[in-house]
């Protein structure tokens, strides 16, 4: 019996999950072995064995879980590490409008902690930044091009954009250089007031996003602006707002895929 338990265990480890295994009974006769009859037959089945997937394949389903430096989704954080690889950003949402841009436009991922610091959206208060602004909140929940904004913000030619910059620049783990990203997402970006949304509605809610991904404030920037002095912030704590653009708020970069 003990040589059967072994040999169910091998077979779980090679990745066959379902084996019978049966025990023999042997007598000798003229010299030679003869098996006379099979006893205590038992069919096992293994769980699936189950790793770490492309992030290509995220569903709904992963929303919650976590992108590894390496690219793929691994169930927790604490999973990616014992796997030996570093945790990056959590997936918050899944669906082909994550994005305006072509090449991510899967789902969307936050960075797992703050940029440190609070930053200023702008640093001239009274010019517009972008070619698009949007004065009214369902216009700005239906701003989905985040990673544009930031590209603009952050390449701006007249004046500097820290909020913008800080998220563009962030570091997921010490010794790692400044604006590093796995090679299957975009560039670090500031979340658009409609990408803020998309996440929050994915999560139930802006207090349960707040929660599952650890945000330590209620209020932060969106790359989203409403006109020369004002942009978007996002209410964790459940609400939106409209802020001038020299207050100082917190920033939680983004992933797209």
């Amino acid at each position: 019996m003990k040589i059967k338990a072994i040999l169910l265990s091998l077979l779980c480890i090679v990745g066959i999950t379902t084996a019978t295994a049966q025990s023999d009974v042997w007598v000798w006769k003229g010299g030679s072995p003869v098996k006379t009859e099979m006893a205590d037959s038992i069919t096992f089945t293994a769980p699936a064995l189950t790793g770490p997937r492309a992030l290509a394949e995220a569903t709904t389903e992963d929303i919650g879980k976590i992108i590894g430096e390496d690219g793929k989704i691994y169930a927790t954080k604490e999973a990616a590490e014992d796997a030996g690889i570093t945790a990056v950003a959590m997936i918050a949402y899944v669906g082909n409008d994550a994005e305006t841009n072509s090449t991510y436009r899967h789902g969307l991922a936050l960075a797992l902690k703050d940029v440190s610091g609070t930053q200023l959206w702008c640093s001239q208060y009274a010019e517009a930044c972008l070619s698009n602004q949007h004065s009214s909140k369902p216009a700005a929940m239906g701003d989905m091009a985040g990673l544009a904004n930031t590209d603009a913000l952050v390449y701006h030619s007249s004046h500097t954009h820290a909020a913008a910059t800080a998220a563009r620049n962030y570091k997921y783990a010490d010794g790692v250089a400044e604006g590093v990203h796995p090679l299957v997402t975009s560039a670090w970006f500031l979340p658009s007031a409609g990408q803020w949304y998309k996440m929050a509605t994915a999560a139930g809610g802006s207090a349960t996003l707040k929660t599952n991904a650890g945000l330590q404030w209620d209020r932060y920037w969106s790359s989203s602006e409403v006109n020369a002095q004002v942009a978007w912030y996002f209410g964790a704590g459940g609400y939106w707002g409209r802020i001038y653009k020299d207050y100082d708020y917190p920033v939680r970069p983004c992933l797209a895929f």
